[in-house]
């Protein structure tokens, strides 16, 4: 987790103190000391960076803490020290290890088999209930490496890339998507990708351009999921089954908000495909936080539904069938995948199903595609 990430719950803290002047004093000796502590255990080569955000994040804020006793104005007089280590913060891009794309030389078959897997693998630091390094280690040893799925994408890998990545078997997954960690102020989108088949490590990612719930949000009981305080939105690769099939994947984590916020979410990702992706091969795959059922998401909304019809796209759960334990509805549950084909290759479900584990509290879904090359036969 990156120093500004923390500096954001400071200020979530800060808000509730606000609120309570008479604790003030001893809810701020609570947040330096749980702060510091915190980032030492998340980040490497936390004691210097623990040092630096002791320099220059929790003395400054003290300081106007403390000042202004018990008559502190605005949040603003706290907020402006959210900006002091922007330049100096973790961001862009960082290799995972994965080999370099190189195109197939071979041609496709006539037919064959795809497994894809959705794996929210729950990436937060253990103090935010997420997962330690040892943990998110055996997502790779104990479930990945052995599951003989071919593409994986994962959601909330914030902050456990490299324990993740790490202990993939690269002779079995040679290709790993770059780790996304964000701008100076956010978590990144978390959106990982893994796979036997090549496609170039560099994903390119979109963020959404609407979101709903802040840390503050948050404090003020306004919303039970700070969303703002990440990337979310979705990635793009195109994967190389061979020479002359390829696929265009597309990984996603929407809002856990409904109506407004989750159709514009859809409105640009189906943009998007519309513009990248005219006449190609499509797989979409993730946490869209929404069950989608009878053409309709989550809240009565039809954004589901439309967006997959305008793109030729069918979801998976609708031909399997119920793959989670709602047996009323087909596409329960938020994780879900989409697909088509184009006028060379088309595609068929064969199976879809979720894989028990006790790691992360989304089970992985994986939906198993037979694919069928026209230009063969």
């Amino acid at each position: 987790m990156r120093k500004t990430t923390k500096i954001s719950i400071i200020v979530c803290f800060i808000g509730v103190s606000l609120n309570v002047n008479a604790n003030l004093f001893n809810t701020w000796k609570s947040i330096e000391q749980g702060v510091s502590n915190s980032i030492k255990q998340t980040k490497t080569g936390g004691e210097a960076i623990g040092s630096a955000v002791n320099k220059k994040i929790i003395s400054p804020v003290k300081n106007v803490v403390s000042g202004a006793k018990n008559t502190i104005k605005t949040i603003e007089d706290a907020l402006k020290y959210y900006d002091i280590l922007n330049d100096a913060s973790a961001e862009g891009y960082r290799s995972s290890g994965g080999h370099k794309f190189q195109q197939p030389s071979f041609f496709a078959e006539s037919d064959g088999e795809l497994k894809i897997a959705i794996f929210n693998v729950k990436g937060f630091p253990v103090k935010l209930n997420g997962i330690s390094n040892e943990t998110a280690g055996r997502i790779s040893t104990q479930i990945i490496n052995d599951s003989g799925w071919d593409i994986i994408g994962l959601q909330e890998n914030w902050v456990r890339n490299n324990a993740i990545m790490s202990k993939i078997n690269k002779t079995k997954y040679p290709y790993l998507s770059d780790h996304f960690q964000g701008n100076a102020s956010t978590f990144g989108d978390g959106l990982s990708l893994i796979s036997k088949y090549p496609f170039a490590a560099r994903q390119e990612h979109v963020k959404y351009n609407k979101c709903h719930g802040t840390y503050l949000m948050l404090v003020a009981n306004l919303t039970s999921s700070p969303d703002c305080e990440t990337e979310k939105g979705f990635t793009f690769a195109r994967v190389y089954l061979a020479n002359d099939l390829f696929i265009d994947v597309y990984n996603t984590h929407m809002d856990t908000a409904q109506g407004a916020v989750k159709q514009s979410q859809f409105n640009q990702l189906e943009a998007f495909i519309a513009s990248k992706s005219q006449g190609n091969p499509v797989i979409v795959m993730g946490d869209f936080n929404s069950w989608i059922d009878n053409n309709q998401a989550q809240g009565g909304a039809s954004a589901g539904g439309t967006f997959a019809s305008n793109l030729g796209l069918t979801w998976a759960c609708d031909i399997a069938g119920p793959t989670y334990s709602n047996k009323e509805k087909k596409c329960s549950g938020v994780d879900h995948l989409a697909f088509r084909g184009n006028n060379q290759f088309s595609f068929r479900v064969e199976n879809e199903k979720e894989v028990k584990q006790t790691i992360s509290d989304h089970h992985p879904l994986v939906t198993t595609l037979r694919w069928t090359n026209h230009a063969a036969r």
